[in-house]
């Protein structure tokens, strides 16, 4: 596996990354604020980007560890255990190649950031779905509509494997949302693999 610390520091004030967004993007900062408009698309490009993500994600600074950024699934992996969550992005920052997790390095001025990605842990869908129908008393369908949550299959294709209506399986949806207090699903994929590593 490639030691991360070998690898090129990226500039993100290289001034070839902003000539490469070409003449569109001159055209509409030309009528908003440049920094104000640079800002907003990079925020809006990396939420999207974050979100796409499999596993958990965070942009850190890494020196004091410090979180500037992160999708759903960190945002719950941080607000189970904040302590546990900053000491272990401290140790995969240093140690990635041995950790389920992949680590890219890059310099913002004078400060040394990371994207890391944590790989989600091979799932045992069957068994969590059983621990899901339990503790939230699920009924069948939502149990079954929970399993297929859990591999992030979308709605469309759950309807399609149940034969039903994307509508119906909506309703189970946001059921299941409902009964677990999570307020997306990979909130409640983060609940169920936090709640089963308590369990072991």
């Amino acid at each position: 596996m490639k030691n991360y610390r070998e690898a090129p520091l990226l500039k993100l004030d290289d001034p070839s990354l902003r000539e490469a967004a070409g003449t569109r993007r001159r055209e509409i900062a030309s009528t908003i604020e440049p920094a104000r408009l640079t800002d907003a698309l990079t925020l809006a490009a990396l939420r999207v980007a974050m979100e796409a993500l499999s596993g958990t994600a965070f942009v850190i600074r890494c020196n004091p560890v410090q979180i500037l950024f992160t999708n759903t699934r960190g945002k719950a992996m941080y607000e189970s255990n904040i302590r546990e969550t900053l000491a272990d992005l401290a140790r995969i920052q240093t140690d990635a190649p041995s950790c389920d997790a992949l680590v890219a390095r890059f310099r913002s001025g004078p400060d040394e950031h990371a994207l890391i990605v944590i790989r989600p842990p091979r799932l045992d869908v069957d068994r969590m779905r059983q621990h899901a129908t339990t503790l939230w008393r699920l009924t069948p369908r939502e149990a079954d509509v929970a399993g297929f949550l859990m591999q992030s299959v979308g709605n469309k294709d759950i309807a399609n494997a149940l034969k039903c209506s994307t509508k119906t399986i909506e309703k189970h949806v946001s059921a299941v949302l409902a009964k677990a207090h999570a307020d997306s699903r990979n909130a409640l994929l983060a609940m169920v693999v936090g709640l089963l590593q308590l369990a072991e």
